[in-house]
This record gives C-alpha cells, sequence and structure tokens, in this order.
C-alpha cells in the first residue's frame, strides 16, 4: 500500500468524528420538537418517549431519550424523586458540549433538586446553567426559565438581594421576548421579595404590575396578586382599599389561596378594629399544618388587642405554639443558610475536581493531537523522502542512457564517416543483411559496416554495456547496490597518509600506495572512470576520485589535498560534467564513482 494512504486514511477518521448528527431516530427527534414548541402535546410525546427502547438507540439518542423523558415529567408536573438519572445525562452531556444540550441538562438538574427538597443545590445547577448557554438569542427561552426558578430557589433561602439581580435581568428577557406570563409570575416574585423586607411601596408597584399581565392569564395567581395587594394595603393603613380587594375576590378564593386570604383577612380585620373577626381568622389559619407563615397566625392572636378573646389558658398555649413555630421557622432558616454554604463548599470541590478532570482531559487530547501531528508529519517527510529516491532513480537512469545514447552516436559518426552515402536511420535494420557471409561466395560484397569497428572500440562498447548492465539494477533499486568498503585501517595506507599530511608532504608515491589499494578491491576502478568520461578526467579530478571511493568525506578530502571545500565541490561538480554533460549532483556522482 502506498503511504499517501496513512496520510488520507487520519483525515479521514477526523473528518467521520466531526460529522455526527445529535438525533438520529426521527420518532425521538419528534417528540423532542414536541417538547419545545408545542406545550399542549406534552402527553403525545411522553407516549412517544415511552414507547422507544434505549437498547435500539445509539448512545447520545439513549442520554437524550432520558433527557426529555425528565423535561416532560416536569412539564406534566409530576415530581421528580431522584437525581441518578439526571446526574448521569448531565455528565454525558459535560463530555459532548458540541450537542448544546448541556445547558438545558443543567436547568433540569436543579428542577430535580428542588424537587427533593435541596434548594441550595438546585441554586447551584441553576447557577451553571446560566453560565453555560451561549450568548446565542436562541438560547433566551431557556436563559428566562433558568433565571425565575433561581430567582425563586434564592427567595426560598431568604438571599433576597441576590434573587433581585437575577429576577431583574428575567424581567428584560420576558420584555424582550414578549412573554406576559413570565412577566406576570416574575414581578409577582420581586413583590413577594420586596414585602418580605417590608418595603412596601416597591412591593405593591411589583404586584400591581404583575396584575396588569396576570388579566391575559387568569390563574390561581391572580388571588394570591390580590390577596397581597390588599395585604400591603392594609400594612400601609388603608384599610378601606384592602376590605374592598378582600371583598371582591372572596367567592373566588379556593382551598390553595384560603390560607394567604384568612391571613390577609385577620390582618386587616385586626387594623380596622373588628377584633372578633380577627380572631376567627386567625384561629382558622392554624386549621393549615403546612401552612409556611404559621407565625403570623401567632402575631394576631397574641396581639394585645384580642386578649378579652382568649382564655389565659389558650394564650399560653398559643404561646408554647408560637414558640415552636419561630423556632422552626429560624432553624429552617439557619438550616437553609448552612445547607447553602456547604453547597456551596461541596459544589467548589465539585468544581475543583471537575476542573482537574478537563485539564487532565485536554493533556490527553492535546497529547493526542500532538501525536498525531507527528505521525502525520513523518508520513510526508517518508512521501518525500521517497519522492527524492524516485527522482534520484530516474536521474541516474537517464543519465546512463544519455551515456550509452552518446557512445551510440560516436559509434554512427564513424560510420558515417567511413560510409557516407549509407543512410545512418537504417543502419540498425539492416545490419545483418548487409554484411556478407564468406561461406555463401560473397566475398566480393562490400566491407560490412561492422569491419570498420576496431576491436579496441568493440571492447569499449562491451564495457559500456556491462558497466550499464551492473549499474541500472543497483539506480532502480532493484538489488542492494554492493559496493565493497575498503578497510584502510587495517592498511598501511591510513598512517602513511597521517604521517605525510602532518609534515605536508604528499606525495606521487603515496596515490600509487592508495590506487593500489583501491584495484585490490576495484580492479576496474581507473579503467571504468576512463571509460565514463571518454579519458577527459585529470589527475587532480583522479585523486579525489579516489578518496570519494574509499569513502572520505568532503571535510576529510579538503584536509588531505589541503584546499577549501568549495574546491572539492567544484572538482565533483567537473567530474560530473566529464561524465554526464552536466551536473547530476554531489550525492548521485558519488554513488557512481563508489559503485565502479
Amino acid at each position: 500500500m502506498s503511504l499517501k494512504y496513512f496520510l488520507i486514511l487520519p483525515l479521514i477518521l477526523l473528518l467521520t468524528a466531526c460529522s455526527s448528527d445529535p438525533v438520529s431516530n426521527p420518532e425521538l427527534r419528534h417528540a423532542q420538537e414536541l417538547l419545545q414548541n408545542h406545550p399542549d402535546s406534552v402527553g403525545e410525546a411522553a407516549r412517544i418517549l415511552n414507547s422507544l427502547s434505549p437498547a435500539s438507540l445509539s448512545e447520545g439518542d439513549r442520554n437524550l431519550l432520558s433527557l426529555l423523558k425528565i423535561k416532560a415529567d416536569d412539564k406534566m408536573y409530576v415530581t421528580h424523586t431522584s437525581d441518578s438519572l439526571i446526574l448521569a445525562v448531565v455528565d454525558f452531556e459535560r463530555k459532548h458540549q458540541d450537542r448544546g444540550l448541556y445547558p438545558e441538562a443543567l436547568y433540569y438538574a436543579g428542577r430535580v433538586y428542588a424537587d427533593l427538597g435541596d434548594v441550595p443545590t438546585s441554586s447551584k445547577w441553576y447557577e451553571q446553567s446560566l453560565l453555560s448557554i451561549p450568548d446565542d438569542s436562541s438560547y433566551n427561552p431557556l436563559r428566562l426559565r433558568v433565571s425565575y426558578h433561581l430567582g425563586y430557589s434564592l427567595i426560598n433561602q431568604f438571599l433576597y438581594s441576590s434573587a433581585d439581580s437575577v429576577l431583574q435581568k428575567g424581567i428584560v428577557l420576558a420584555t424582550d421576548l414578549n412573554d406576559s406570563y413570565f412577566l406576570q409570575i416574575i414581578y409577582e416574585l420581586l413583590g413577594n421579595s420586596k414585602m418580605n423586607r417590608q418595603e412596601y411601596g416597591e412591593a405593591l408597584t411589583y404586584f400591581l404590575k404583575a396584575k396588569s399581565y396576570s388579566k391575559s392569564h387568569p390563574s390561581p395567581d391572580s388571588l394570591t396578586i390580590d390577596i397581597q395587594i390588599a395585604m400591603i394595603n392594609a400594612r400601609q393603613g388603608n384599610i378601606v382599599r384592602a376590605r374592598d380587594y378582600l371583598r371582591n375576590i372572596r367567592q373566588s378564593v379556593d382551598f390553595v389561596a384560603e390560607p394567604l386570604y384568612l391571613q390577609a383577612a385577620a390582618e386587616v380585620c385586626l387594623k380596622s378594629g373588628d377584633f372578633p373577626k380577627a380572631f376567627q381568622y386567625a384561629d382558622s389559619l392554624l386549621n393549615f399544618k403546612d401552612f409556611p407563615n404559621r407565625p403570623a397566625a401567632f402575631r394576631i392572636l397574641l396581639d394585645p388587642a384580642l386578649k378579652d378573646y382568649i382564655s389565659p389558658d389558650s394564650a399560653n398555649s398559643y404561646v408554647f405554639q408560637y414558640a415552636e413555630e419561630l423556632n422552626t421557622h429560624y432553624s429552617r432558616r439557619d438550616f437553609l443558610q448552612s445547607q447553602h454554604q456547604q453547597s456551596l463548599y461541596n459544589y467548589s470541590v465539585h468544581e475543583k475536581k471537575r476542573r482537574e478532570a478537563e485539564i487532565l482531559s485536554e493533556r490527553w487530547e492535546w497529547l493526542l493531537w500532538i501525536a498525531t501531528l507527528i505521525i502525520l508529519l513523518l508520513i510526508i517527510l517518508l512521501l518525500i523522502r521517497e519522492r527524492i529516491n524516485n527522482r534520484r532513480r530516474i536521474l541516474l537512469q537517464n543519465t546512463i542512457l544519455d551515456l550509452t545514447d552518446r557512445n551510440s552516436d560516436k559509434i554512427l559518426a564513424a560510420q558515417n564517416i567511413d560510409h557516407p552515402d549509407t543512410p545512418t536511420q537504417d543502419i540498425s535494420h539492416t545490419e545483418e543483411a548487409s554484411c556478407p557471409d564468406p561461406a555463401n561466395g560473397q566475398d566480393n560484397h562490400p566491407p560490412c559496416v561492422n569491419d570498420n569497428i576496431s576491436e579496441e572500440e568493440k571492447y569499449r562498447i562491451e564495457k559500456i554495456e556491462k558497466l550499464k548492465k551492473r549499474l541500472m539494477p543497483v539506480i532502480n533499486g532493484e538489488v542492494k547496490d554492493k559496493r565493497i568498503e575498503i578497510p584502510l585501517e587495517s592498511s598501511e595506507i591510513l598512517n602513511r597518509f597521517k604521517d605525510n599530511i602532518v609534515k605536508n608532504e604528499l606525495t606521487s608515491v603515496d596515490w600509487q600506495y592508495l590506487e593500489q589499494e583501491v584495484m585490490r578491491y576495484s580492479p576496474d576502478f581507473r579503467d571504468n572512470l576512463s571509460l565514463l568520461s571518454d579519458n577527459s578526467i585529470n589527475e587532480a579530478e583522479y585523486r579525489v576520485a579516489l578518496l570519494i571511493r574509499c569513502h572520505f568525506r568532503p571535510k576529510e578530502i579538503s584536509c588531505l589535498l589541503n584546499v577549501k571545500p568549495g574546491t572539492i565541490s567544484k572538482q565533483r561538480g567537473d567530474i560530473s560534467r566529464k561524465i554526464f554533460q552536466k551536473n547530476v549532483g554531489t550525492k548521485l556522482i558519488d554513488i557512481i564513482i563508489q559503485s565502479l
């Protein structure tokens, strides 16, 4: 297999890894679209999701199926009872954030922990979701939902200032999206936040804005808004207005809104001096065991204005119950704050471990990329080297062929001189026909052209052909070049050269010794070199060729001859031009010389 396929293969694998559809199952894609854009079709989406078999889905689709089931349950107000599934979803989406589902997975992790009662942890998931949402307007609906639920959880932890900051951003998002429902519920949350801090003016402003948006979304929230507006008016001394609000909604109050209505009615009656009704409403409020604002009922019952309506025993009982409620209330508040701090600590530890894991993963990813890059570079270098070797073989082939052609041209030129009337283009085709056979009585036939070639020239042609046959397989790479190394270390030549170089007295006798040593291993070296160069090599060039045949390096040759390295390069180029009529390069000429 060619090396180029090793270069193409990694690229194909990389492209294949980067071209994956986040959702491959059509039914799953349809359910996702229903949950995203058709809130009234949640039941249909849930039916599709329950009909799918996880075993038949890819890993990415299985994870999406889990996320969509959690999403469908949340939209149908099914309480989440376990965090194992959503944590697996979050872990998968964190590793595959290119799917774009990671922020939504974090949001539903917050929803799951809110149902589990772990409000601080849910806040952390909401915050992480907000941080991970891309700066893209298409994510604004998700950003709005996360902001609302984060604000709600912060108010439940008595972190009112933080809640206000988040909810104000939610107002901007809801306004941009023209979402009147979220404007209503966010303004109501802001009103609650201000009311809990007894900032009644701002609270009333927010509740009135919430009421204006609730007209297009009639719901139980509308009743709670009116009740809280009445309560604020009562606390500000606007008793008549507060009574009017409560009177107008009395017939619409349901079981959900009744505890808040009873609290507001008790406060209005207490401030208006209607003590019997204030006692009646406050006492009825105690029947709602799960009402989070039961301490407000005890405050009204233990108000000095109602002392004539409560017996001493009942008053003592209310005091103990009130103390217990306050203890529970503040214990819950302390617990939430402690849990919030613990959650912050756990979150920081989790973030630290996650960051360490991400850094380790990034390092491995970088190492993988670097290793891939190094492999690609090595493959490219091998391809370049192979190309260079191919070019070298082709160049050597061409030079040998040029040499053969030149010798053939010389032969033909010599024949044309002796037989000017003989067409040169027909000599090769009529050579056998033009040569007479004495055995057939053709002695009177004109002499054959081959008779005009001297024995010396024939011998020379034969030697060139033999040399060509020996060199061409080496040049073509068909056989390994068995160039014989000349072990100068074991001869007297090297020591003789060393001694004479120190004395700067290299003589012709030294060169004769060296030539004799070369001839021991390459008997035809001088003849072959003369044959290739057409006897044009001078003595200086011949000495350089001898040293090249002995595998001396250019710097060593320049030291031996006491000349500059550039002079050696020039002489090698001259040898190349005399053999091939051009400079084929120092490496190629060295191969030729060392192969003679």
